[in-house]
């Protein structure tokens, strides 16, 4: 990596880790690289859950060092691109939807003039 590559992937290896990576990810930066690079998805979901368990953050939290000439949101865009492929996010489940009450029935019958009610 080169420049802002090489700012960019150590961040993140450090983010996914824990530890400043000491080997340069690919060029230009690719998360799904990135995450072969450091061990692959299962030994980063694996490494997650312990810090998770410990009662520490994860990803970890880049230090200021690291973050030298990155953009917040360029830092955040790409930990989360690393991010979902070690820890996919989790989806929502709906319940089914609870029938309208009194309140809900009275709103939808007072339709405003301009709707041609």
């Amino acid at each position: 990596m080169t420049g802002g590559d090489a700012v960019l992937g150590r961040a993140v290896g450090y983010a996914l880790t824990g530890i400043v990576p000491t080997a340069d990810g690919p060029e230009p930066f690719d998360p799904a690289e990135l995450v072969e690079l450091l061990g692959g998805a299962t030994r980063l979901r694996a490494h997650a859950a312990e810090t998770r368990a410990a009662g520490r953050p994860w990803p970890h939290p880049v230090p200021a060092e690291l973050r030298d000439g990155l953009g917040a949101a360029q830092l955040y865009a790409a930990v989360e691109q690393a991010r979902n492929l070690v820890d996919a996010p989790a989806t929502k489940v709906r319940g089914p939807a609870a029938a309208p009450g009194a309140d809900d029935l009275r709103l939808l019958r007072e339709v405003p003039p301009h709707h041609g009610g």
